[in-house]
């Protein structure tokens, strides 16, 4: 189940006419700016809805049972929630009413019912990691500390606790960002659609880590040993985060630091079906993160350790003023992105100049309240949400 909220109750702001469409509109919300393509007179101005994000897979219940033609996916198990394209216009997400899923109508808005509607996130594809069990002292530690050791320090854990996981915010979800973010001086990365991989030191130990789970542990000494470029080629098959790791000697450029991580996208062949079409396996950092301060590197301090080590970055494609009125104008900007292939890319990322939070808190527990979020673009979901 999704820690983040897929479902949440919205309020409708606005009912907009769909040209040359008689019995739908478009809906849009106070308390985030998602839209959604309605059936006329489903909603008035002021209603509740329960909002459900694209990306998110519905149960086999009876009250969700009328998506089965067009929403059904074998692959996750049940009602898989698209972004869809009508009259001309964007609908992201479904919206029901709240008697419908028989929910009370004195629900505040923002109460998250992803759990109760026992509501599933799509994932990223797993990676290949291979993990050799020995020894009966190996299975022991494996049952009290959570960890299977393996051949040469690949392992089979939890993602570390001390690390923070990669997942941005979406603009969308985020309430009052043009009016908080007007004026400030941003950079906008490209989105690189692969998996999230990160390498770290920490308390002596160099890791490697998935999304959700550490693939590779060992002392920074024999990590310097092992994950180097010479032997990068014994991992491409077996485990393909160590591969791009050892590419780029990751465990030296981190080794003069006691507590870091690097976190980046493995792009390539066999990952998320290689929508760049790259020939080979590759690694591009986005965050360098300070485990000890508890904090993220600036846009400029990440460049400029990256340069310096030779690791790549996500492509920077301009720094500016962010100047956005409304979401509909972010929106287009970040669906006017390719890939150099020519197929249309995730979207885009944009961050803080300075690195400093735009809110004291962390929104949705994302990132530590780091003044980033993302823009996915509605061409990319339209052209690669079907399953494969």
């Amino acid at each position: 189940m999704s820690a983040k909220p897929l479902a949440y109750v919205s309020v409708v702001k606005s009912l907009e006419p769909i040209e040359g469409k008689d019995r739908i509109e478009l809906a849009k919300f106070e308390n985030h700016e998602w839209q959604v393509i309605v059936q006329k007179g489903q909603f008035a101005l002021g209603d509740k809805a329960m909002y459900i994000e694209t990306g998110s897979v519905l149960p086999l219940r009876d009250e969700f049972k009328f998506l089965e033609s067009r929403c059904f996916s074998a692959k996750y198990g049940g009602y898989k929630i698209k972004t869809i394209k009508m009259g001309g216009v964007y609908s992201e997400g479904i919206a029901f009413r709240l008697e419908t899923l028989g929910v009370s109508a004195d629900s505040p808005a923002d109460r998250d019912f992803t759990k109760d509607l026992e509501i599933k996130r799509v994932e990223d594809e797993p990676l290949p990691a291979e993990v050799v069990e020995k020894t009966w002292w190996q299975k022991l530690l494996s049952k009290i500390f959570g960890i299977e050791l393996g051949a040469q320090g690949f392992v089979k854990g939890g993602f570390p606790d001390y690390l923070a996981k990669t997942d941005e915010t979406q603009a969308a979800s985020i309430p009052g960002l043009f009016e908080s973010m007007a004026g400030k001086s941003v950079g906008v990365t490209l989105k690189l659609d692969g998996q999230s991989v990160t390498c770290a030191v920490h308390d002596g130990a160099f890791t490697i880590s998935t999304r959700n789970q550490l693939v590779y542990k060992n002392t920074v000494k024999k990590a310097l040993r092992d994950i180097r470029e010479e032997k990068a080629r014994m991992y491409k098959a077996a485990c393909p985060p160590a591969y791009a790791a050892a590419r780029l000697n990751m465990p030296a450029a981190l080794a003069g630091h006691k507590s870091l991580a690097v976190q980046g996208e493995l792009c390539g062949p066999r990952v998320q079906g290689n929508k760049m079409g790259l020939g080979e396996l590759n690694f591009f950092a986005f965050n360098v993160f300070s485990i000890a301060e508890r904090r993220y590197y600036s846009l400029g301090e990440t460049a400029k350790f990256c340069e310096a080590r030779g690791i790549p970055a996500v492509p920077l494609l301009e720094r500016r003023v962010f100047d956005f009125k409304d979401m509909g104008e972010l929106q287009a900007y970040a669906n006017a992105f390719d890939y150099e292939n020519g197929s249309p890319a995730e979207g885009i990322v944009i961050r803080g100049e300075d690195g400093s939070p735009w809110t004291p808190e962390p929104v949705l527990g994302k990132m530590h309240g780091m003044l980033s979020f993302k823009v996915v673009s509605q061409r990319f979901k339209i052209k690669h949400q079907e399953d494969e």
